[in-house]
């Protein structure tokens, strides 16, 4: 931790063991915040953190975030910045999707958000403000094939995040949301190899087809966003959701 735009902030990211979190997780850190690195897989939130700290999550679990809250108080002394990233994937229509799997879905997806952002919030009340990021994704706004439940999930994250910015910001809470485009990560190679049939790598070559930029995102192109929705730059920016998808929603609704 250094000199940064987030320096002396305190931040949490969840699902920050891999993928987008860990990369979220390191912009902030590399920008000054103290970050707590916070997964379901404690082992891997460890390799992620480094000599940071790493805390054990299960965001569908209330009592899992009140843990998580406490102990990242007692560690820091209150946050500043919560990122609530944690998600699982799913292919399937609705048909193709069992009761089960779309009420667990929307547990971690939707409800995990949730529960992050309730947990955090009187921190952030105590602290004299903050900001939240939620994670959500171009399927909120825009129809991608057999990701039903991940879709419905996403844009409960959006419509989540806009009620928090009204609800929170004569308490100078800020609250905005990322919608990433297809960003490989171990995630989405997963989801398309569920998804699609032959070569994931072929699979994924063609989805950047579809990009007005030519080529996916990467983690560290949503981490960039995430660490100016938390800064002071973004001081007059709250309930919003952003789009960091190469131009796919400019060409696709």
């Amino acid at each position: 931790m250094g000199g940064g735009r987030l320096s002396g902030r305190r931040a949490v990211v969840t699902g920050a063991a891999s993928g987008l979190g860990a990369a979220i997780a390191a912009r902030l850190a590399s920008e000054g915040a103290r970050v707590a690195f916070a997964d379901l897989d404690l082992d891997a939130a460890r390799e992620a953190a480094g000599d940071g700290a790493a805390f054990a999550v299960d965001v569908a679990s209330w009592a899992s975030c009140e843990a998580l809250a406490s102990a990242v108080r007692q560690a820091f002394g209150g946050v500043d910045i919560v990122v609530a990233n944690a998600g699982v994937n799913h292919v399937g229509d609705i048909l193709e999707t069992d009761p089960d799997e779309w009420r667990r879905v929307l547990d971690v997806n939707l409800g995990g958000v949730w529960l992050t952002d309730r947990a955090f919030l009187p921190l952030l009340i105590a602290a004299g403000g903050g900001a939240i990021v939620n994670q959500a994704s171009v399927t909120a706004t825009a129809a991608m094939r057999r990701v039903a439940a991940y879709s419905a999930a996403k844009g409960g994250v959006l419509a989540l995040t806009k009620s928090i910015a009204r609800d929170f910001a004569d308490r100078n809470v800020r609250a905005n949301a990322i919608l990433p485009g297809t960003v490989r990560t171990p995630m989405v190679e997963r989801t398309f190899a569920a998804r699609e049939s032959g070569s994931v790598d072929a699979a994924l070559a063609a989805a950047a087809a579809a990009y007005p930029r030519g080529r996916l995102g990467r983690p560290e192109d949503i981490a960039a966003m995430a660490a100016f929705l938390v800064s002071d730059d973004a001081d007059w920016i709250t309930g919003a959701g952003y789009a960091v998808d190469g131009g796919l929603t400019a060409v696709v609704g």
